[in-house]
């Protein structure tokens, strides 16, 4: 069957963070925790900062990166990302996914599991370098480790598979039929092949701790998306939730000058704050991602690509076409 661009399937990295915070918010509003609950009042091991062992971490501080929970950047990549089984294992960039990062071919662990290895005590990555030490909600680290714990703290309290707990509130809703965070579900006939560069294809690969990254959806699918959050920041949608939750995504949770000087202003849950527009990417392994909202939700747009926009060389092109597109957005916008 012919395949139509709006309807092949990609990954879309870090951007499905912003599932999280729509998961979160969706749970806030069922009454499961508030952004002040501690998280070791939901979870069945508590989480304890071997940096600073008295650290209450909250909700509010992992929708914020300010939980002092940090990715080892010596583990990170190899411990959760893993290539699939069934894939063309001969290619360069088979080659560097498996004998350079040194990701294993597998299937995904279930997250509490992986999670295991880093905050009980027995686990293989457990120890000080997941942790810095300073109070919860002081100082800002963008940690995919951290948003993967939040998915399992949707779980925990929810008693609903992450996954599962996404598609039936958020997915499902917005009629988004080609999307899912489950990477056994995702069709790989329809989707499109990653690349490191031109003429590199890497294999098709997940990650062990999906809630961070591990979204796979369409066009189609992200433009509904998109366009109930404009519609709900305005007050039009209450296809996820209330207008107050909406407005929850988007509301500033930190201090002035937490965020790093240049990155952004604020974060609300994963979203951050940039002039008036909220933001979030997502990079990867052969994938890139760009959201960007105006505030008062008068306009919005994302871009996706199936090429890596800052693992390689790529890093400045990639923020150059990004640039190129939001000033003809904005002249657009302006002229019509």
């Amino acid at each position: 069957d012919e395949i139509f661009i709006n309807e092949t399937e990609i990954n879309i990295a870090s951007l499905s963070k912003t599932y999280v915070a729509a998961a979160t918010a969706k749970a806030i509003e069922q009454g499961y925790f508030t952004l002040d609950t501690p998280i070791n009042e939901i979870l069945p091991v508590d989480i304890v900062n071997l940096k600073n062992p008295e650290a209450i971490i909250k909700v509010k501080h992992l929708v914020t990166h300010t939980s002092g929970i940090i990715d080892d950047p010596n583990t990170y990549i190899t411990t959760n990302y893993f290539v699939l089984p069934n894939q063309d294992m001969t290619t360069s960039g088979a080659n560097i996914l498996v004998n350079q990062l040194g990701l294993s071919i597998t299937n995904p662990v279930p997250l509490e599991e992986y999670l295991a290895e880093y905050f009980v005590e027995d686990g293989e990555l457990y120890g000080e370098a997941n942790f810095i030490n300073a109070v919860p909600g002081s100082t800002w680290s963008y940690s995919n480790v951290a948003t993967s714990l939040m998915g399992f703290v949707i779980e925990s309290s929810t008693e609903i598979d992450f996954a599962t707990y996404v598609q039936s509130n958020v997915i499902e809703p917005l009629q988004m039929n080609n999307t899912t965070f489950n990477v056994l579900e995702v069709d790989f006939t329809k989707t499109a092949v990653p690349y490191l560069d031109r003429n590199r294809p890497l294999p098709f690969y997940g990650n062990h701790g999906y809630p961070e990254g591990s979204i796979h959806t369409s066009n189609n699918d992200l433009s509904n998306y998109l366009l109930d959050i404009v519609k709900g920041i305005k007050g039009q949608s209450n296809t996820l939730f209330g207008t107050a939750f909406y407005e929850l995504l988007f509301t500033p949770q930190l201090d002035a000058g937490i965020v790093p000087n240049g990155f952004a202003e604020n974060h609300g849950l994963y979203w951050y704050k940039k002039g008036n527009h909220w933001v979030h990417g997502g990079n990867s392994l052969g994938v890139s991602s760009h959201m960007e909202i105006k505030a008062d939700g008068s306009s919005g747009f994302f871009v996706i690509a199936n090429m890596d926009g800052t693992f390689t060389q790529n890093e400045g092109k990639w923020n150059t076409v990004l640039q190129l597109i939001k000033d003809g957005i904005e002249e657009y916008l302006q002229n019509n």
